[in-house]
């Protein structure tokens, strides 16, 4: 049975440090965040909810976005 984890506020912050951990222990991990890739996101450095996503694959973790 494989673990699952869903992690809300997960574009920055604790939110994205507790997706990561949960990514590296194996779990599946949906996350979800208010917008995928605000504008605001991008021209900061405050991250985005892809751009966790896409740390999230890299450590080879099954990940699916949710938003508004």
């Amino acid at each position: 049975m494989s673990k699952v984890a869903f992690i809300s506020g997960a574009s920055r912050g604790i939110g994205r440090a507790t997706a990561i951990a949960f990514a590296k222990a194996g779990y599946r991990v949906a996350i979800t965040a208010r917008e995928l890739d605000s504008e605001v996101a991008q021209q900061s450095t405050q991250g985005s909810l892809k751009q966790t996503a896409q740390m999230m694959e890299q450590l080879g973790c099954e990940v699916i976005c949710v938003f508004r």
